[in-house]
């Protein structure tokens, strides 16, 4: 590249010899980004490569702007509290997730308000309350408390899959991909507790796959 943008020292120097050294460098870079993303699309599938995107467009440090949102958000308003759930999911950086969840506890009934929302329909609102416990540590009144209200969620999340004929095969394979990764991670976090959870995979794994004689 310097000798490209200098012509002079171009033409006073041999160039040859930088020629192979450059082709193997290049192809073992190209060989090594298709196996990552090659990777990335088997095992995470379309999320996984949103993910990847995702990343790379926030690679700027936002969390200073996200910190003094926080600030002047307030947790008792109805939407608010919502913005602070989004705010506190996986796909931020840590001291985003631990302001906007120290924001939210200082609700003396944050825990109520949270269930609240994971047992009612309200759009992708109990989607956003999963995805908040599914980031979280929650404490053990929390689980408790939350135990009963996650079930909930995850079973209206199954309820709302469409059937097969109403669903693209493409938009199957991310909801499916996307709950064998996330629906584990929410169900372990009421591990110790009495509530039973055992139902919630076989069932989301038969609202996508109907016919599928293998399970």
């Amino acid at each position: 590249m310097v000798l490209s943008l200098n012509p002079r020292l171009a033409a006073a120097l041999p160039i040859h010899w930088v020629r192979g050294p450059w082709t193997i460098f290049a192809t073992v870079c190209l060989v090594g980004c298709g196996l990552f993303l090659g990777h990335r699309l088997v095992n995470s599938g379309f999320r996984g490569m949103a993910d990847v995107a995702h990343r790379i467009l926030n690679a700027r440090d936002y969390s200073a702007e996200h910190l003094a949102r926080i600030a002047t958000l307030d947790p008792r308003s109805g939407d608010e509290f919502l913005e602070l759930i989004d705010l506190a999911d996986r796909y931020h950086d840590d001291k985003t997730r631990q302001a906007a969840t120290a924001r939210l506890r200082e609700l003396p009934d944050f825990a109520n308000r949270l269930a609240a929302i994971l047992e009612a329909r309200r759009g992708n609102a109990n989607s956003s309350a999963l995805e908040f416990i599914e980031a979280a540590t929650l404490t053990v009144d929390e689980q408790r408390r939350l135990a009963l209200p996650a079930r909930t969620a995850l079973e209206l999340f199954i309820d709302d899959i469409p059937a097969p004929n109403y669903i693209t095969r493409k938009r199957q394979k991310q909801i499916l991909r996307w709950g064998r990764k996330a629906f584990p991670v929410v169900i372990g976090k009421f591990a110790g507790t009495e509530v039973d959870f055992s139902r919630i995979m076989p069932a989301f794994e038969h609202a996508l796959r109907p016919d599928d004689t293998r399970r």
